[in-house]
């Protein structure tokens, strides 16, 4: 897996179950978090999963904003597009592999 490290994520949907798992993991990573929710205030107990500063709860509702493109335009993208596919499968398979570690104990 590629170098994670001060990577710049956005992640919809990290303040559900399975989010707060990917979150985790990208804390786990040293990637700077953005999570955009409706009611930031109901995403505090996301900041102790990562270091001061890690993770930025962002006021969002999709259904009222025109503007998603200035919410993601600070998130990094792969540039490698020939191994798209591949890299797809590798996160898929990353993150199958820690909810089956985190559940299995």
């Amino acid at each position: 897996m590629k170098n994670l490290i001060n990577l710049k994520i956005t992640v919809f949907g990290g303040t559900g179950f399975l989010g707060r798992h990917l979150i985790k993991f990208f804390c786990d990573q040293e990637c700077i978090i953005k999570v955009p929710t409706r009611n930031p205030a109901k995403g505090y107990f996301l900041q102790p999963l990562g270091d001061v500063g890690q993770i930025s709860l962002v006021k969002f509702d999709i259904s009222e904003s025109k503007n998603l493109e200035d919410l993601i335009e600070d998130s990094e993208e792969d540039s490698d597009e020939d191994s798209d596919e591949d890299s797809n499968e590798a996160t898929i398979s990353s993150v199958d592999s820690i909810g089956s570690k985190e559940y299995s104990s």
